[in-house]
Order: C-alpha cells, then sequence, then structure tokens
C-alpha cells in the first residue's frame, strides 16, 4: 500500500531531518492522552525501576562475593498504588540462580545509569536459593 504522504517526495533533503522530528512529535502528542489514560507515570517509574534494580543489583551481588554473567533481568509487579515490587534474575559466573526481589513503596529512591542505586527499600538477593544480602540500600554509594 501507498503512503498517503510521503516527506521524503514532499520536503527538500535539508529540512527532512526537522520535519521528522516534528512529525515524531505531533504523532507523541496525538498518543499521548491514549498513553496517559493508561498510567505513563507507571509506565516510567516501571521502566526506572527495572532499569535501577538490574544496574544496582549487579553492585550487590559483586559486593556480596557473587560476580553475575551478564545483566539481571528485571520485571515489576504494581501491588498497591503505593507499592512496587521488582523482580530479577540472572546467573553467577559459576553457573548458580541469582534471584533478587525490591520492595519499593513512595519513600524509597531508584538511580538508573552512572551511580545506579536503590535507597529506602527492601531488597533481598539470594543465590542457588541461599540469601547473600538483605539490605534497604544497594548500589553505588550505599
Amino acid at each position: 500500500m501507498t503512503p498517503i504522504v510521503s516527506m521524503e517526495s514532499t520536503m527538500p533533503a535539508p529540512m527532512r531531518p526537522r520535519s521528522a522530528v516534528l512529525a515524531s512529535a505531533a504523532l507523541c502528542a496525538a498518543l499521548l492522552p491514549a498513553v496517559a489514560a493508561c498510567g505513563a507515570e507507571d509506565l516510567v517509574a516501571g521502566a526506572v525501576a527495572r532499569t535501577g534494580a538490574a544496574q544496582a543489583g549487579a553492585v550487590a551481588f559483586r559486593e556480596s562475593g557473587h560476580e553475575l554473567k551478564g545483566k539481571l533481568k528485571c520485571s515489576t509487579h504494581d501491588e498497591t498504588d503505593k507499592k512496587l515490587d521488582v523482580r530479577c534474575t540472572g546467573t553467577t559466573t559459576d553457573g548458580k540462580p541469582a534471584k533478587m526481589t525490591a520492595t519499593l513503596t513512595t519513600d524509597a529512591k531508584v538511580v538508573s545509569g552512572d551511580g545506579a542505586k536503590i535507597s529506602g527499600a527492601t531488597v533481598t538477593g539470594t543465590v542457588d536459593g541461599e540469601e547473600v544480602f538483605q539490605k534497604d540500600c544497594i548500589g553505588e554509594g550505599c
């Protein structure tokens, strides 16, 4: 099927990148009410929590003497409006299963990227079914 409007054929070459940005902005603006209705802040909070937990969790496992092979894979589960559970799984460099759970409430702080950290939360890590850490702060600077 042929597109109704092709920006490449109707816009001069120097305008294409800006036009593409404007078109993307218009599309986002059109979709924003639909995303907001689904809870955009929940989507963002979940993404930040998953990323921050994976990064800070790697530090916590390393500090407990259990280096990970690869990255933790994390998922979020809304328990209530004021509680978010993050569950992560991975494998240590010696092939043992690693699991981490973090219960985040409204008091918790999550930082992802440089200086990844989770504070003000209950965070528990296990390797091969044995608890290797239980802390209220994991990651850089804890």
